[in-house]
């Protein structure tokens, strides 16, 4: 059964790069960045555990329902644009197809952790904006087979943004002309709302259950998660014989296909600081578990996207946090054949422990340049970024910013270039409100970016600005009625080309503007964010950092 999964995966995948529109994005996002790249997918599948009861009511005969489902970061375990979304046909299945008339489907990400009676009390809630995806639109839901997965396309794509809850809600004006189940599992919270024989009720009845959902995106950050991990030394290390590691990712875990831009490990430990040079492989491999020879293990010749590139691990950054390493190139991974992720590292000042799941074979290590090693049962958890979604650096935005202000003046931000994770043409930014945002101008308003080795700001402005450039400058609008939550984007007047592995500086500043309104930060945190955010003209730097969207692409 779960090839035939696979290969419906796969056929619409293939397909939905017909139907990406060229910009768009919901939760006040906006157009990806695709660049000359095509645009990467891959599928997340949210089951927490074996399914265990079916809901008849959502896509059913009865005249309307409004059903809204809660699915949390930690099961999604995703970012980016999704394109659409799959419920599970449960063990009855779809015998034939299902015509479902007046279906409108709004997704929003939530800082609630379990749905109330109340359907408005969920969303809304300083995330960004509840977005209608899909708008009173006629479905067909195909014949599927027993515990397989039904699509239904979302004429627009919204932006999750991986880091908060996501809210699903689906209401239905008028009967579907049969039933098709969708399958859930019992859980410890309230993650489904419903109402039947009406689409616009303002209650409903919560149940402790999580609906099996699978979200197809067109660009973004793909976790492959293993499982609950332990740690693993290899390969930033000081251990000589550990600095070479090869790991074997398999399609089903990727379940995704098109251009990698970025790649992320997880680290298993709070970290120190480190500093480590490193030459990454990346290739495809035809086999179902790695052998001890390193070249022998892949079917395609490999492609270098790092050579002997110099990274540093930034001190604070706690377990389960994705990492990037510093690439400069990108790999077309074709979505059908298991994945290799080969790391070596010439030499470090420090071990990082890394999170890694016991899995026979999916794991080599051996001493720098070595081409055999030993094998290992670590299956690494690893974060893939394919091409099409933007950089997100989000926190808990717990502190506050304005490089909107009535006052002449400006901020710097910091951020490390492992918390960004692709090299390209950056074209646009974003910072994420504060609050609720009302129009105004501000005057002569300009943004500087430099790539910097600095790793924290100084009191000195031209120091971490020092060759940097002007990517816009002039008045800058504020559009009214964005929630706290949403990103306020400012296009670029001219790309800046980041190299992907150095830190970014970002500099705001205005002459003012009717009022203050502006952009969360997170933190304080002097372990993570030491010294990264100031204001302008001789201010001394805290320990916080922006909470920002980057669109870049290559």
């Amino acid at each position: 059964m779960r090839t035939r999964v696979n290969f419906i995966r796969m056929l619409m995948l293939l397909s939905l790069l017909a139907l990406i529109p060229a910009c768009g994005g919901g939760g006040g996002g906006g157009g990806g960045g695709g660049g000359a790249l095509a645009t990467g997918t891959f599928t997340k599948t949210v089951e927490v555990a074996p399914a265990s009861t079916w809901f008849s009511g959502m896509l059913a005969t009865s005249a309307a329902s409004r059903y809204m489902l809660l699915l949390t970061a930690a099961d999604i375990k995703g970012s980016g644009y999704i394109r659409s979304v799959r419920f599970n046909a449960y063990t009855s299945g779809v015998a034939s197809p299902v015509t479902c008339p007046n279906v409108t489907i709004k997704m929003g990400a939530t800082t609630v952790s379990a749905l109330t009676v109340t359907f408005a009390n969920s969303v809304n809630q300083g995330a960004g904006t509840f977005t209608t995806v899909l708008n009173a639109a006629a479905i067909t839901i195909p014949a599927t087979s027993a515990n397989d997965y039904y699509n239904i396309n979302l004429t627009t794509p919204f932006y999750y943004n991986g880091q908060d809850n996501l809210v699903i809600e689906v209401t239905r004006g008028a009967a579907c002309s049969a039933m098709a189940p969708v399958g859930a599992t019992a859980v410890a919270y309230a993650g489904i709302v419903w109402v039947g024989g009406s689409s616009t009720a303002t209650t409903g009845t919560t149940g402790n259950y999580s609906i099996f959902t699978e979200l197809v995106f067109a660009g973004g950050d793909d976790l492959a998660y293993y499982g609950p991990p332990s740690s693993y030394p290899a390969p930033f290390t000081t251990t000589a014989a550990w600095r070479h590691l090869q790991m074997l990712h398999t399609a089903e875990t990727i379940s995704g296909s098109g251009p990698i831009t970025g790649i992320g490990m997880v680290v298993n430990s709070l970290t120190s600081a480190a500093t480590y040079t490193v030459t990454i492989k990346l290739g495809h491999s035809v086999l179902p578990a790695l052998t001890t020879t390193y070249a022998n293990n892949f079917s395609d010749r490999p492609v270098t996207v790092a050579n002997a590139l110099t990274f540093t691990v930034p001190a604070g950054v706690p377990a389960g946090s994705t990492v990037w390493l510093p690439i400069t190139g990108s790999f077309t991974y074709n979505g059908k054949d298991n994945l290799i992720v080969d790391v070596d590292v010439a030499g470090g000042t420090v071990t990082t422990q890394w999170a890694f799941t016991n899995i026979a074979s999916r794991s080599l290590f051996g001493a720098f340049g070595s081409s055999t090693g030993s094998l290992d049962a670590g299956a690494m958890h690893t974060t893939f970024r394919f091409n099409g979604g933007t950089m997100d650096i989000i926190g808990s935005g717990g502190g506050n910013a304005y490089p909107f202000t009535t006052a002449a003046e400006g901020r710097q931000f910091l951020w490390r270039g492992t918390e960004l994770g692709t090299s390209g043409s950056i074209s646009k930014l974003a910072c994420r409100a504060l609050a609720t945002t009302t129009a105004a101008s501000y005057a002569k308003f300009t943004v500087k970016m430099a790539a910097t080795t600095q790793n924290v700001l100084v009191a000195a402005d031209a120091t971490n600005i020092a060759g940097g450039m002007v990517v816009y400058s002039g008045t800058f609008n504020m559009p009214a009625g964005l929630n706290k939550g949403d990103w306020i984007e400012i296009p670029f007047s001219t790309p800046f080309s980041y190299n992907g592995r150095d830190n970014l500086v970002v500099q705001t500043t205005t002459d003012g503007g009717a009022s203050s309104q502006g952009c969360s930060v997170s933190g304080p945190d002097a372990a993570r964010y030491t010294d990264s955010y100031k204001i302008t003209g001789g201010g001394t730097p805290v320990d916080y950092r922006g909470d920002f969207r980057f669109w870049v692409s290559k």
